[in-house]
């Protein structure tokens, strides 16, 4: 039976992203979640 290899290591470099202190993105990211709930149901009552 042949011998495993040994699992290199994975690194993701990282890139900075221009964010401006202060944002705060679960806020955001609620906002926008929110925003397409909101267009969603919207275009379910269309189709009725």
């Amino acid at each position: 039976m042949a011998k495993p290899q040994k699992a290199r290591r994975y690194r993701v470099p990282t890139a900075p992203m221009g964010l401006r202190p202060g944002i705060d993105l679960d806020t955001a990211l609620r906002l926008a979640g929110s925003r397409e709930d909101d267009e969603t149901i919207r275009m379910l009552e269309k189709r009725k």
